[in-house]
Formats: structure tokens, C-alpha cells, sequence
């Protein structure tokens, strides 16, 4: 295995019933179903070995070199009306990372429909209990948001929850001492980047799927297009200053408005 890209999707809209959302900083992660059914097919047609977490986790020597990962954060409804038909469709597999104030809420995952996916194989994780910026909190409350997701989670599903994905990216040394703590196997994190045999457990690197990405941006990523990694790396940087030099309030309140 050289590079392994693990991909983040967030709600999924159809033309015929599109989301609205307040802020321009959230809607650049909706994207439309003609282009999640093309980029699913155009891995399907073209052979990627899509795999869960658990086999990167456990048996990541065995994985191809054009093996990736496919991940949902968030919970949002349009996961089991929309995204779940198409991954069927092309016998394609994902981990959904659920904040567990969205489940049963109108627009969240209700438990039943988290248990059919499960039933088929999608794998179902944790994404804490209310969203938070975890590097913002305390080291109880940290521990409250990643324990109490997993266990109601476990509950529900009557299986294993054994990843977590960070709200906002946000994370720190303390974060990563209270996951390990809990009993999280692996943290996906936000940064853009690939994960290979060395990687990090708790310190996987994604990409996130855009409002703006064609399919050949997705082929870029998935085919781990050199110039495309320095172009979104350096984005990458930038914002990251910005999140340090302004503080995660204001920076969420300046990226609502220009992005």
C-alpha cells in the first residue's frame, strides 16, 4: 500500500430537493447527487478497492495501492435517503460519524435507519455528542462529549464504536490522551493529506468532497495528483494560521461570510 486517500462527505442534496443552509461556510460541503453517483460509479468502473477503517486499521499491508476509504460526518438526514441508495447501487461501503444531537432531530439519522445501514455493512461512528470544538473544552467535558457518544452509540447498535472523527478538526494532545482513554482505535482528523502504513492512528488525514469539486478534482484526489496536494496544502496552511491568529470564534464567523 502506498497512499491511502480517506474522503469526507457531509449532506447530500437532490436537484429537485435542494438543502438551504444560512451560512456560505456550511453549504460548500453539500453536493449534489449527479455528482456522488458519478464520482461512486466512476470508482466502481474503474476498480478502486473502497475499504472501511477497520480494514485500514487491522490489515492495512493487505490493502491495494488504489485502495481508499469513504466517511460522512455529521448525521445528516440526506446520509440514508441519498448517499445510502447510491453506495448501494455500487456495492460501495462507508463509515458515517454521528453527532449524537442530530440523531432523531429532523434533519439527523433516526436510530432505526442507523441500525438497517449498519445491518449492510456500513460501519457507524462517533462524531461526539454535540459538535464542539473539543481543543476548546476541558478535560471532563472533552471526555463527557467522546465517551457518552460512544457508549449511547454502542447501545443503539449493539456493536463496537471504535473510531472518532474531530468536530471542526479541532484537536490537541489532551484530546488524543482522553480518545485513547475512552477506547477510540483511531482519530480522523481534517487535514488534508493520505495516510499509508506508517500513518498515525489518531492523526488520520482526510479530504473533504466540496460543493466545487468536478470529478476531475475527485480523480485528482483519488489518484493523488501532486500538483492538486500542493495547491490545497498551502490553502490548507493559510487556514490553519487564520484558525490560530484569530481564535475558533471569529475564524468561524470570517469563513461564514468569504467562503
Amino acid at each position: 500500500m502506498n497512499k491511502i486517500p480517506i474522503l469526507i462527505y457531509h449532506a447530500i442534496e437532490t436537484p429537485d430537493n435542494p438543502i438551504k443552509l444560512d451560512s456560505k461556510g456550511e453549504l460548500v460541503y453539500v453536493i449534489n447527487s449527479n455528482d456522488f453517483t458519478q464520482q461512486m460509479k466512476y470508482l466502481r468502473d474503474n476498480e478502486y478497492q473502497v475499504v472501511l477503517l477497520d480494514d485500514y486499521v487491522n490489515h492495512k499491508e493487505e490493502l491495494a495501492d488504489n485502495a481508499l476509504i469513504i466517511t460522512y460526518d455529521d448525521g445528516h438526514i440526506t446520509n440514508y435517503t441519498v448517499a445510502f441508495p447510491i453506495l448501494q447501487e455500487f456495492g460501495i461501503k462507508a463509515a458515517f460519524f454521528i453527532t449524537i444531537k442530530n440523531m432523531n432531530a429532523a434533519e439527523g439519522l433516526k436510530a432505526d435507519q442507523l441500525r438497517e445501514m449498519a445491518k449492510y455493512g456500513m460501519s457507524i461512528q462517533s462524531h461526539t455528542m454535540t459538535h464542539p470544538f473539543l481543543s476548546d473544552l476541558t478535560s471532563q467535558k472533552i471526555r463527557e462529549e467522546l465517551w457518552e457518544s460512544k457508549k449511547i452509540l454502542e447501545d443503539e447498535l449493539s456493536q463496537p464504536v471504535d473510531y472518532l472523527a474531530l468536530p471542526g478538526g479541532r484537536y490537541n494532545s489532551k484530546v488524543r490522551e482522553i480518545a485513547i482513554e475512552v477506547g477510540y482505535k483511531a482519530i480522523c482528523t481534517s487535514i488534508i493529506g493520505y495516510n499509508n502504513i506508517n500513518s498515525d492512528l489518531y492523526h488520520l488525514k482526510r479530504w473533504s468532497i466540496m460543493r466545487n469539486n468536478d470529478i476531475s478534482d475527485f480523480r485528482a484526489i483519488i489518484d493523488k495528483s501532486h500538483t492538486f496536494m500542493a495547491y490545497n496544502k498551502t490553502r490548507y496552511i493559510l487556514l490553519k494560521t487564520m484558525k490560530k491568529t484569530l481564535g475558533n470564534k471569529f475564524y468561524e464567523i470570517l469563513r461564514g461570510k468569504i467562503i
